[in-house]
This record gives structure tokens, C-alpha cells and sequence, in this order.
């Protein structure tokens, strides 16, 4: 599951494996279902099972904005984001790493950061918190601009063969899947 509009009432799969009860994919490969599907298949009981076979779990990265310094014309200030990777129990964190991970400022016209404003963050292991700042110039005052910082990576893996009773069977693969998050503050 990469995402859902609770406003149309659907959710958004990637599945490579091709398992999507006759749904139509979307352009950019996705697969659409209704709510009302996907509930269906969260209480789906089958193959002799006391219980479903699957679960979903959607953990954007969490974002906490600061600003600190005057906010006047030709002043700077320096923008600090917490990024934490959630991980809840009871999965494992070291599972889970999320390599080539960055954090990118995101400002409006009328502000520059000195330095970069992409930010390599290296790995992130699920769970943890990582610090990262800004010096942004005003080139006129800051009310009412907003900054977004926008923090990624990478975590990929591999899901073995899987048969089930009827002789469906789904053949393993390797993913790579991009996890992240945004936030933004209003200055």
C-alpha cells in the first residue's frame, strides 16, 4: 500500500506480483481499490486459515520544524528539522534501513540557503532521529513565507516464494521503495 484519498474513498498498491484481483493499474503503475475492497481483503479468511494473511502498515517519516534568528530583510536564519524514521514495535528496526537517505529545503523565491540545500543523510536505521540545519538568507522579511523540508531514502529487500492450497503460487522478487516525509512552517 504507497497511499490512499480518503476524500474519493480509495487506496493506491504497488504489488509485484501481480495480485490485484483483476483491478485496472494506473499510469504510473499503481493499483487502484475502493475502501470498501481493501476492507474486504483485510478480513479475508481463507485456504483452511483462522486468519487473514495480510496487513498494511503507512509510517511517514515524522518532520519537526524550528526557526531561529531575526526574520527582517538581509538578516539569516537557521532552519533545524528533526527527521524520525518510526519504526513500532514489534518489528525489527534493523530490517528495515533506509540507505541513500536525505533531507532537501525547500524555500520561496525570495530566500537562499548558504550551502547546500540537499543534505546527505547517509543510512537511516528505522527508529531513529537525525538533526540537520540551514543557514537560509532573506533577501526581504519572512512573514507569512513558507519553508518545506522534504526527508527520504531507500529500503529494499526480497519476499520469498510463496504457494498456496489451489496451487496458486507467487513467485520471490526484490523491492526497492522510497519512504519519506515533508513538513513545512510558516514563518
Amino acid at each position: 500500500m504507497v497511499g490512499y484519498d480518503e476524500d474519493d474513498g480509495t487506496v493506491f498498491f504497488m504489488d509485484p506480483w501481480d495480485r490485484d484481483l483483476g483491478k485496472v493499474a494506473n499510469p504510473d503503475g499503481t493499483t487502484t481499490w475502493s475502501i470498501a475492497d481493501f476492507l474486504d481483503s483485510w478480513n479475508y479468511e481463507g485456504y483452511g486459515s483462522p486468519g487473514p494473511y495480510w496487513g498494511a502498515i503507512m509510517l511517514p517519516w515524522s518532520i519537526e520544524l524550528f526557526v531561529a534568528g531575526k526574520r527582517a530583510a538581509g538578516s539569516a536564519i537557521k532552519v533545524t528539522a528533526i527527521i524520525t524514521y518510526p519504526c513500532p514495535e514489534p518489528f525489527d528496526r534493523s530490517n528495515y534501513p533506509a540507505s541513500d537517505a536525505y533531507a532537501e529545503i525547500l524555500l520561496p523565491a525570495d530566500m537562499s540557503v548558504k550551502g547546500p540545500s540537499r543534505i546527505n543523510l547517509g543510512t537511516v536505521l528505522a527508529g531513529d532521529s537525525v538533526k540537520v540545519s540551514w543557514n537560509v538568507l532573506l533577501s526581504k522579511g519572512a512573514a507569512n513565507s513558507i519553508i518545506s523540508v522534504v526527508a527520504g531514502g531507500f529500503v529494499s529487500g526480497n519476499v520469498p516464494e510463496e504457494g498456496w492450497k489451489g496451487g496458486v503460487c507467487y513467485p520471490p522478487y526484490e523491492y526497492v521503495d522510497e519512504i519519506g516525509g515533508e513538513a513545512s512552517v510558516t514563518l
